[in-house]
């Protein structure tokens, strides 16, 4: 056997920063072997070779608190950082990051149509996370992302909208079975119904209708202007082969 470098070992001594994830999920053992890396040391000893602490190394832990599985972290690790706590994101920066995400996938939603989606949030929050039926009802902007995965550049009618709806955010309340009657309740209320109208509104589907329309085949991809005889019988073979090949 022989010894390789990990990516904390090596972060420690070429000065890298790195980022360790989901830290409480850790084992205490294991999360205890960070320990020498992170309280200033200037050398540690591995596989009998000497280690210089590089003045650029940076350790960031990450972790979501209250999370089922997770543990405890113990003091001797949490007091080698500066904590901070990351708080919820604001209407406009959710907006702002929901709308860059939307122009990224080809089609930007509108603001309305994102600050919507914030107060939609909410209100599940609310009504359900706060109730005796569902605990712990968070909608990070990874949800709204989802969902516009699922809708954008799709030509959808209200029902499909809203089953997609369903999918990326309320259906997410159904994890304990015990609450499925209530959930259902809960989805076909008058306040729910009429907000998922509302999102309905205030998302434009004209840009996803047009992109349907083209009419774009295999043939577009070989169009030139003005092509000579040769070049057109060379075109028909191209395109007779990839015809029995997509079996088309």
């Amino acid at each position: 056997w022989r010894f390789a470098e990990g990516p904390l070992l090596k972060a420690f001594h070429l000065g890298y920063v790195i980022s360790i994830q989901e830290i409480n999920y850790g084992l205490a053992g294991v999360n205890a072997c960070l320990n020498r890396y992170l309280d200033g040391t200037l050398q540690i000893v591995e596989n009998d070779k000497v280690y210089h602490r590089h003045p650029n190394f940076v350790a960031y832990l990450t972790m979501n608190a209250g999370y089922e599985g997770t543990e405890q972290l113990n003091m001797a690790l949490k007091n080698r950082f500066s904590i901070v706590q990351v708080p919820a994101l604001t209407e406009s920066e959710f907006v702002r990051r929901l709308v860059n995400y939307s122009e990224y996938l080809g089609h930007k939603i509108s603001d309305n149509f994102a600050k919507e989606l914030f107060k939609f949030s909410n209100i599940i929050e609310q009504r359900a996370g706060t109730s005796s039926w569902h605990e712990n009802v968070k909608f990070s902007i990874r949800n709204a992302q989802r969902l516009l995965g699922t809708i954008l550049l799709k030509n959808r009618n209200f029902e499909d909208f809203s089953l997609a709806v369903h999918s990326e955010y309320l259906n997410l309340l159904s994890c304990d079975n015990d609450n499925s009657l209530k959930l259902q309740e809960f989805k076909k209320s008058e306040e729910v119904v009429n907000y998922i109208k509302k999102l309905y509104e205030f998302y434009d589907f004209s840009e996803a209708e047009e992109a349907e329309d083209l009419d774009f085949g295999l043939e577009d991809l070989f169009k030139v202007s003005e092509k000579p005889e040769e070049a057109k019988e060379e075109e028909e073979k191209v395109m007779d082969d990839l015809y029995k090949r997509f079996d088309l």
